[in-house]
């Protein structure tokens, strides 16, 4: 059975003036026409085949234009119902009704309630631009082919922005917003708010709240402001700000610039160019594809380059780092470090206090540990399968200019500058 449907409140702005009809009963007049009542201001909605339940609401039919009367006078610039459907299902299946367009700078609202849901549907299709406010409940704000500003404030909004140039702001309650064509400015606010950029090179915020943000087509700027966020950034070169949190950020496609901040965050850059920096806490960075440059700062941080000529460097704290495939350079700085050599030909520097080096087997690969420090840090051999200390001392060579070089097999090599073989003995794993 269609769900009951009151016509809770329907508004009409032009910049202005504001009208309210709260709480309005409906009246049925025929099977082509019912109508609301407030005072001295009456609305009439016309179609075709209209069909009513036990308590007068209208449950379907075929809506095609409604008509506004102060007393006995018509107010002018009527509007035309756009989508005519008026069939009405379940409350949770169809939760707006109808919606209409506006000519000038006149539009409507109608606000219905359901048991489970309330549900209002703004729609401007002024081409000029225009402001568009909702109100306490939950809206369907959309904008026009023109610049719009749309302000969804209280109640779990749904907004549009279409066309233009367009700035939106969700206001209280979670909230969805979407870009759409051009170069918009999306506000979440507060709440658990989805932001979509689509197309155009969009700004997205997301304000208090766990908010998930997605860019589209081309070079975005995502911030997620307090709340654990999660970012995707998709096409084009983009810019994610994680913020405070324990924060998700995706660079995905292109070049794009990466950071955590507060919390403990999850960093992946995605195809080309990235530049990842984790923040205040144990972050997790993953360059992916192309040449990378991964940067912890404080807190215990891992940073893995995976594919390309990457760049790590672990900041402040116990840092774990692995290069990937390719010719890496590792930097562990301060604190207690692991550097794992795993690329083609790697460069680690393990920095102050003491660091772990693990060499991996890598066919043909180049290894050289940049600052070894005797009776301080470790080198892990383990990966080669040493039978004991002689079997290691055999594949380590002692240069003339004071290094020392081991050949692993597999025509793979390892450089230890500045150290001797007898001195870095006490300092293996095999």
């Amino acid at each position: 059975m269609p769900s009951i449907l009151q016509l809770q409140r329907m508004s009409c702005l032009d910049i202005a003036e504001t009208m309210f009809l709260g709480g309005s009963a409906i009246t049925p007049v025929s099977d082509e026409a019912f109508r609301t009542v407030s005072g001295d201001v009456t609305i009439v909605f016309t179609g075709q085949g209209l069909t009513y339940d036990a308590q007068g609401v209208p449950v379907g039919g075929i809506l095609e234009e409604y008509r506004v009367y102060l007393g006995a006078v018509e107010i002018p610039n009527q509007q035309v119902i756009v989508s005519s459907n008026f069939t009405l299902l379940d409350g949770n299946e169809m939760r707006t009704a109808f919606r209409m367009a506006a000519e000038g700078d006149l539009f409507w609202a109608v606000d219905f309630v359901t048991a489970s849901w309330t549900a209002e549907y703004f729609s401007h299709t002024n081409h000029s631009g225009g402001v568009i406010h909702g109100y306490g409940g939950g809206d369907g704000l959309s904008g026009g082919a023109a610049d719009d500003v749309i302000f969804g404030r209280g109640g779990d909004d749904g907004i549009i922005l279409n066309g233009g140039d367009d700035v939106g702001f969700g206001g209280a309650g979670n909230d969805r917003l979407y870009g759409r064509q051009g170069n918009d400015l999306l506000y979440g606010d507060e709440g658990r708010d989805i932001l979509y950029g689509d197309e155009g090179a969009d700004r997205l915020f997301g304000g208090a709240g766990n908010d998930v943000l997605h860019g589209g087509a081309r070079g975005d700027i995502l911030s997620g402001g307090g709340g654990d966020d999660y970012l995707a950034g998709n096409r084009g070169d983009d810019r994610l700000d994680g913020g405070g949190g324990n924060d998700t950020l995706l660079g995905q496609h292109e070049n794009d610039t990466l950071a955590g901040w507060g919390g403990e965050d999850l960093l992946r850059g995605g195809a080309g160019r990235d530049v990842l920096q984790g923040g205040a806490g144990a972050d997790r960075l993953v360059g992916e594809g192309g040449a990378d440059r991964l940067t912890g700062h404080s807190g215990a941080d891992q940073l893995l380059g995976y594919v390309g000529d990457d760049t790590l460097f672990g900041g402040v704290g116990d840092d774990d780092l692995a290069g990937g495939q390719g010719a890496n350079l590792l930097y562990g700085g301060a604190g207690r470090d692991r550097l794992v050599a795993n690329g083609s030909e790697d460069r680690l520097t393990g920095g102050a206090d003491a660091d772990m080096f693990v060499i991996r087997a890598v066919p043909g690969g180049i290894q050289t540990i940049m600052d070894f420090e005797l009776g301080t840090d470790v080198l892990d051999l383990t990966a080669f399968g040493f039978a004991d200390a002689e079997a290691v001392a055999a594949a380590a060579d002692d240069t003339a200019s004071g290094h020392v070089g081991f050949g692993l097999g597999g025509g793979q090599t390892l450089l230890v500058l500045n150290v001797t073989s007898a001195g870095l003995m006490d300092d293996l794993l095999f």
